[in-house]
């Protein structure tokens, strides 16, 4: 993975302001928040679980006026979605943690005790 990494915690609305991209239709989240954890050594939990992640079924708007649908990172490798619960664990389980790490796993931590949300991903946006 030798790029920086950003995790995007969004809801994902099914059926809602759908589009189509490389053949599949994604349906809209909603960004709850995007976390930095800069550079991800490689191999490493974290890595090896983006890398065995799936494409995402969903879409985002970002980069500053809110029009642009994200579907892809900046080097055109389409979104992951990541479990959040291994997320979280995967990040306390790396043997050398960035200092970024445990303070999001507790983050991600508390999505998962949230009954506020529905349907929480956490998608891998390499930059």
């Amino acid at each position: 993975m030798g790029y920086e990494s950003k995790i995007i915690i969004a809801e994902k609305h099914e059926a809602h302001q759908q589009i189509s991209f490389n053949g599949k239709t994604l349906d809209y989240a909603s960004v709850i928040a995007i976390y930095n954890l800069s550079r991800i050594k490689y191999p490493s939990p974290v890595a090896d679980l983006i890398d065995a992640s799936p494409e995402a079924d969903c879409y985002f708007y970002f980069d500053g006026d809110g029009d642009h649908e994200v579907c892809e990172d900046r080097y055109g490798k389409p979104l992951v979605e990541i479990n959040i619960l291994d997320l979280s664990q995967a990040l306390k389980y790396e043997s050398d943690p960035h200092r970024r790490f445990l303070p999001f796993a507790n983050l991600l931590d508390s999505f998962l005790k949230n009954d506020s949300f529905n349907n929480v991903v956490a998608l891998h946006y390499g930059y």
